[in-house]
């Protein structure tokens, strides 16, 4: 055979077995390249429509927690000026603690009547949203997520509602809406991504998306039946919402107009029924990202390889020297892949950590060294149970770890790690096996993610929760010692009352006296007892009264009730240590006292079989914020102490003792439960502080602080009756309880005055078409009829400038203020006492 022939035969050989070595090489890496980026796109989106999710919850327990609040459903039961103030209160709480962008109320027809933007010139306030599907289904009962244009706004947003229920949780009084930016989801959405990220809707309208000329299309053809539904929504503005193209090949590749294919990938968004996250992946981006480098390599390949087999027909002896080039050009194109390959996972936004069976780390990546600290050259080939795991953590860890390695595959998981500052973060880990050819486990691949800060603010809105039942639970005490306290004081109107008509008709000698005055003290202490649970409720506790703390312990530890506590506990030594130039602070002696009494009650308790009891005072001056169980401001306090060294608080009751009614003494013996939630609430009264340290088996120590004041004590001395007497002035008493009408026309006609009673506010009206008088006594409370109020507006407008003192047994309400603005003048709190309602009416007639 001619040397020419064997030549061409060679050359032909070597062309077909390199081209046929090309291709295999080229199909080989383009599919696993294919199947790598298939993989990794559906797995991005999923998380990102998990991330979406967890967001949207996370604000759904928000606005629950908000349609829960009394002031809310206040609003909507009576849509009166001091409603609005405090409704707009919590709205604007929520929208600063929780960074959203309103929040608002509507009525159960739709119309918005409170919202914190208020204020703006975009006033959501007197709008009609009764066509919003979030209004329709909330006031159904239906709490709502909703994304949308807004209407009056114009800018995107996620709306939460919450149906607000009355008092029996029937029928919702209107809704209350979170409505929140989409940053977040923006956020998500808009991070580097090679191909084509969107939102969309049940019909498929884009609502977010990182290709801006896709926003607001339909990404599937959608009938005029279904685009002219969606316009009556006007959830995505006014339209028109054009189709952008896109129609499916199959299950899981989709083509534009253009003819572009893409691979899709979807993820419905959980408890958003059809919303979903679809990310389309153009495959020709990822084909050219392995073709390009490989073509502009094998091309000068080709070349020196075409070069090369012409030489070696000649140069036979070149051989050995072509096998090694061909091998060093293989290598170096390895190298490239693995540095493309290092490239597309060192930008990754997750830590990406591979570790073998015995648990040595074969991969770190950019954000490894971001999160950890830990540089790639350090860890490589370690164990990361030696830098990575807290000690404490281990043994969990390890459980998890031999559960992956069994094949056990938790996806999943939550865990404390280490920084190389020593710093522990909080980690989410997803884990995915590596097999090897055969099927066996080589290892895994772990992809972290750092939500310290997201637990943290879970945490804190976890504890803002915690705050928010501690006072929904006083409130429903409240509520109780509101029902309570007006029929109580009106029973002890006349144990509290009658004494001082009878002492007055008694000579200084009677031996009648001393009966009568404890009689009167008994009904004071049981009013005092009505004042323990308005304590409770935060209402009508008076803290204007100049008092030291050194005197009021002192005058407790001489009283009765001290001394009924020492022959119960006959072992309990209670010693003082008073600071001598203790400041004084604004407060109520008869409160004070009573903390006093409850915190020494309680460490006798504590102490079964004896002990001693410190009850110490001391000025301090705070001048940084103290954390504890309430957080004390800077300023200067009178500082409380009551300690003992008895059996300590159980950790699981720390977080109960303050609570009404909880309680670890028998209920009707030794305790109601009552004694710490009245401490706490006349500190809280008193505009005060309550800390408190305890360790089981050693103690307790209470420290209350209270601010000062540097006004001095004034002497308390009684007013002569002679100050007291009337003129015959003319008095009309309006009052729904007879018993009340009796008792004060009894001291009035006493003190010299001409009485006239009348027993509702209608009565009072008719009486005053016809009659004068020179002053009214209004009670502020009366079933049925008109109220206190409501009668003195209409008598000033029979008798302007009528004069008036109104009474009652509830502590200085808005109402009470309301009269005081007409001309109404001193407000009585009952039960009546002579001196007590003898200075309010000579007040008000010589004015």
């Amino acid at each position: 055979m001619k040397i020419r022939t064997i030549l061409i035969i060679l050359a032909s050989l070597s062309f077909i077995s390199m081209s046929s070595g090309g291709y295999l090489y080229y199909s080989s890496l383009k599919e696993s390249g294919l199947k790598e980026a298939h993989r990794e796109a559906g797995s991005r989106t999923k998380i990102i429509a998990d991330h979406i999710a967890s967001n949207l919850s996370e604000y759904q327990k928000s606005v629950k927690a908000l349609a829960g609040l009394r002031e809310l459903k206040q609003l909507l039961a009576s849509k009166d000026a001091n409603n609005l103030e405090k409704a707009n209160k919590i709205l604007d709480h929520f929208k600063n603690a929780l960074d959203v962008s309103i929040c608002y109320i509507m009525d159960h027809t739709g119309n918005t009547i409170a919202s914190s933007n208020r204020n703006s010139p975009g006033s959501f306030v007197g709008k009609n949203y009764s066509f919003r599907p979030y209004f329709l289904q909330a006031i159904q009962g239906n709490p709502a997520i909703y994304m949308a244009l807004g209407v009056t706004s114009g800018k995107r947003g996620v709306y939460f509602s919450h149906p607000i229920y009355g008092e029996l949780n029937e029928t919702p009084l209107g809704v209350v809406v979170i409505k929140s930016s989409t940053g977040e989801i923006e956020k998500e959405i808009h991070q580097a991504y090679e191909g084509i990220m969107l939102l969309t809707d049940p019909h498929g309208v884009i609502f977010i998306t990182n290709d801006k000329n896709w926003l607001y299309h339909v990404i599937w053809k959608v009938s005029s039946e279904e685009s002219t539904a969606i316009a009556k929504t006007r959830q995505f503005g006014t339209g028109p919402w054009s189709w952008i193209g896109l129609e499916r090949i199959d299950g899981n590749s989709v083509i534009d107009r253009s003819g572009l294919r893409y691979k899709i990938h979807q993820a419905k968004i959980k408890n958003y029924p059809d919303w979903s996250v679809i990310y389309l992946h153009d495959t020709r981006s990822v084909l050219k990202r392995i073709s390009d480098p490989l073509f502009k390599t094998s091309g000068l390949i080709i070349l020196v390889l075409c070069l090369l087999i012409g030489l070696a027909v000649f140069f036979l002896y070149r051989e050995a020297s072509y096998d090694i080039a061909q091998r060093k050009r293989a290598e170096e194109a390895l190298r490239e892949s693995e540095e493309r390959f290092r490239n597309v996972h060192d930008t990754a936004p997750l830590a990406f950590v591979v570790w073998d069976i015995d648990i040595r780390v074969t991969e770190w990546n950019k954000k490894a060294e971001e999160v950890f600290g830990w540089a790639r050259e350090e860890v490589v080939g370690s164990n990361f149970f030696d830098f990575l795991i807290p000690e404490k953590d281990r043994p969990h860890v390890e459980d998890i770890v031999n559960s992956l390695l069994k094949g056990e595959l938790q996806s999943r998981s939550i865990n404390d790690n280490l920084t190389k500052e020593g710093k522990i973060i909080i980690c989410e880990w997803n884990n995915s096996l590596l097999h090897d050819k055969d099927g066996n486990i080589i290892g895994v691949i772990s992809l972290g993610l750092d939500i310290t800060d997201r637990k943290q603010m879970e945490k804190e809105k976890e504890n803002f929760q915690t705050q928010l039942q501690r006072a929904q639970k006083m409130e429903a005490v409240g509520a109780l010692a509101g029902g309570v306290a007006h029929d109580l004081n009106n029973i002890l109107s006349g144990i509290v009352s009658y004494p001082d008509l009878l002492l007055a008709d008694l000579p200084e000698g009677s031996p009648l006296r001393k009966p009568i005055l404890t009689m009167q003290q008994s009904g004071q202490k049981a009013a005092v007892i009505v004042q323990d649970l308005l304590t409770l409720a935060r209402r009508g506790v008076a803290v204007t009264e100049v008092i030291n703390l050194n005197d009021t312990i002192s005058e407790y530890l001489k009283s009765p009730e001290h001394k009924k506590l020492k022959f119960h506990h006959p072992a309990i030594q209670v010693e003082t240590d008073f600071e001598i130039t203790l400041l004084n602070i604004l407060g109520s002696p008869v409160h004070l006292s009573k903390t006093v009494m409850n915190l020494t009650s309680n460490s006798a308790e504590a102490m079964p079989d004896g002990g001693k009891i410190l009850i110490s005072t001391e000025n301090r001056y705070v001048d940084r914020p103290i954390k504890g169980y309430d957080d004390v401001e800077e300023g200067d306090y009178a500082v409380l102490k009551v300690s003992d060294i008895g059996i300590g608080i159980n950790s699981e009751d720390i977080e109960r003792i303050f609570e009404p009614f909880y309680t670890k003494k028998v209920m009707g013996r030794s305790g109601t439960g009552l004694g710490m939630a009245v401490v706490w609430g006349t500190v809280k009264d008193h505009n005060g502080y309550i800390n408190f340290e305890s360790v089981a088996g050693k103690g307790t120590t209470f420290t209350l602080y209270f601010p000062v004041t540097r006004e001095e004590i004034d002497d308390a001395s009684l007013i002569p009756i002679e100050r007291l007497m009337g003129k015959k002035e003319s008095v009309l008493l309006v009052d729904d309880v007879e018993e009340q009408r009796e008792i004060a026309s009894s001291l009035l006609t006493k003190l010299g005055y001409t009485v006239t009673t009348v027993s509702s506010g209608e009565e009072a009206v008719e009486y005053m078409k016809v009659n004068s008088a020179d002053l009214l006594i209004l009670d502020m409370i009366m079933h049925p009829g008109i109220d206190g109020l409501d009668t003195y507006k209409e008598v000033l407008k029979l008798h302007p400038g009528q004069k008036a003192i109104i009474a009652s047994g509830f502590s200085e309400t808005h109402r009470v203020k309301k009269a005081h603005r007409l001309g109404a003048g001193q407000y009585i709190k009952k039960p009546y006492t002579m001196e007590k309602i003898g200075v309010a009416v000579r007040a008000e007639l010589d004015k």
